[in-house]
């Protein structure tokens, strides 16, 4: 369960109004997932025939790097959400993560290559439909903070304007 102290938020009485972007954030990845798993099992599929069919085409070591990776999100692709997806690009990555990149870069095998390049795909859509619906939740909050401010701007100005200007901007003044 995620709580409000994972992402240093404050509790505050307007803590509820996260409630409805979760909620739909879990169903429009449930809804990914049916649409996105298949294909990591295609992958992976296809990076076990090329393993079987060039067993040299890269190292063991790279082989199972990209089969690890895959297998990992098959089973966690509900993780792939906005939340997690803010928490991932504020990770540094680490020496072993670069190391295992570059491996991966290193490699001969076009097809390897494709197959992680593909795999990383599926993921940023992963990431991206869980995006769409907090897009959708988070516009009119937005909308209505920037509305608020705007008349906060324009209800100072009106106080601080003169007489005969407020006769001349409001109907019936």
């Amino acid at each position: 369960i995620v709580s409000f102290e994972d992402f240093n938020i404050k509790k505050t009485n307007a803590d509820l109004t996260i409630v409805p972007y979760v909620g739909a954030e879990n169903l429009i990845n449930q809804e990914s997932n049916l649409l996105l798993g298949p294909k990591y099992f295609i992958l992976r599929d296809e990076l076990r025939r090329l393993k079987i069919e060039q067993p040299n085409a890269c190292s063991e070591l790279v082989f199972d790097y990209v089969d690890v990776g895959i297998s990992r999100f098959i089973n966690n692709l509900s993780w792939m959400t906005l939340s997690n997806l803010i928490k991932v690009m504020r990770h540094e990555p680490s020496a072993e993560s670069k190391k295992r990149m570059n491996e991966i870069e290193a490699c001969s095998s076009e097809k390897v290559n494709q197959i992680f390049q593909d795999a990383s795909s599926v993921l940023r859509w992963a990431f991206i439909s869980s995006f769409g619906v907090g897009f959708l939740y988070v516009i009119p909050i937005v909308a209505f903070r920037v509305g608020c401010s705007k008349i906060s701007t324009a209800s100072k100005e009106l106080i601080m304007l003169p007489e005969h200007q407020v006769c001349g901007v409001l109907s019936h003044a």
